[in-house]
């Protein structure tokens, strides 16, 4: 069977360009209507320039409208969010602590090292304060006195 083509569902046939004909130069209109067809382009661009700023306003409008509902949807369930029953809660209760020992540790280990200071600084003080009175008083009969210190070492070998 030949296919013949059809309009419905077929190759659409080709068109052929048509040189205008005097009957349709003279449909055409005359140049003396050409500044009412200037107006109703003019008001049609006008009335275009007033439908984008519409649209635009549309636009910015809706999608400040999802950007608000979007930020109070997130800020809801954040508030609802229960930092109480996590993980990350009890891991940060923990690191608190663990910071907090550990600058109190620190902060006692620093004021036993000042005390220290100052008890062997005063003790310094004593030894010296005593050296400068043994001396005044030992330079008028000199005496000098040798400490012998023996020293014993064991071993066992095997």
């Amino acid at each position: 069977m030949a296919r013949t083509a059809t309009t419905k569902g077929g190759r659409k046939p080709k068109k052929t360009k048509t040189e205008p004909t005097s009957d349709q130069n003279a449909n055409q209109l005359p140049a003396e209507s050409s500044p009412k067809v200037e107006q109703k382009l003019e008001s049609f661009r006008n009335s275009q320039k007033k439908a984008k700023s519409w649209l635009w306003l549309g636009v910015i409008g809706i999608s400040a409208i999802i950007f608000f509902f979007w930020g109070w949807s997130l800020l809801s369930n954040i508030s609802l969010f229960s930092w109480k029953q996590t993980q990350e809660n009890s891991l940060v209760k923990k690191t608190q602590s663990d910071w907090n020992d550990i600058f109190t540790k620190t902060q006692k280990a620093e004021t036993e090292k000042r005390q220290l200071k100052e008890q062997l600084g005063a003790a310094i003080e004593e030894f010296k304060r005593q050296a400068a009175i043994g001396q005044a008083a030992s330079s008028t009969t000199s005496t000098s006195s040798t400490l012998e210190i023996s020293t014993t070492t064991t071993s066992t070998i095997r």
